[in-house]
């Protein structure tokens, strides 16, 4: 069954070089150590970067998803969705459209906050499995806890 939010769904593209304030913007509302526009606009840049952005009926930016494919691998390195626009499935829609684009990946793996629930709560329906720690991995000393998704199942 469609879920509400199926009906309004915003369309993702590839981001562009004038998004990097907004997506700067997005990421300081969302997240407790958050990239700024320039660290946006230099992976906008970057060959092996892929950067997605969910966006509303006006263009505007309601969502972004920063990964690096790299040896036939995705690593997921941000997301973040508006404030207004989270549990509307935008950040599933981000995700699964990034790993569909990279139909040569064999696996995705990323890194959450361990003191994050609602994060890892997110990743687990989406299939990622705990698979390590990194101690004091993030800025305060917040361990950060290694969840990959195999790929080999068709994404």
């Amino acid at each position: 069954m469609p879920r509400a939010s199926d009906a309004a769904a915003p369309r993702i593209d590839g981001a562009r070089a004038e998004d990097a304030p907004a997506l700067a913007r997005i990421a300081a509302a969302a997240l407790v150590d958050p990239w700024s526009e320039q660290g946006f606009a230099e992976e906008i840049g970057t060959p092996q970067a892929r950067v997605w952005v969910a966006r509303g009926a006006a263009g505007e930016p309601l969502g972004y998803l920063v990964a690096h494919a790299v040896a036939g691998e995705l690593q997921v390195l941000s997301l973040a969705v508006v404030g207004e626009h989270r549990r509307r499935g935008v950040g599933r829609r981000l995700l699964e459209h990034a790993l569909a684009r990279e139909p040569a990946a064999m696996a995705a793996h990323l890194e959450v906050r361990s003191d994050d629930a609602g994060a890892r709560a997110f990743y687990e329906r989406l299939r990622f499995r705990a698979v390590g720690l990194r101690p004091r991995f993030y800025p305060g000393g917040v361990d950060a806890i290694t969840m990959t998704r195999p790929l080999a199942d068709g994404r």
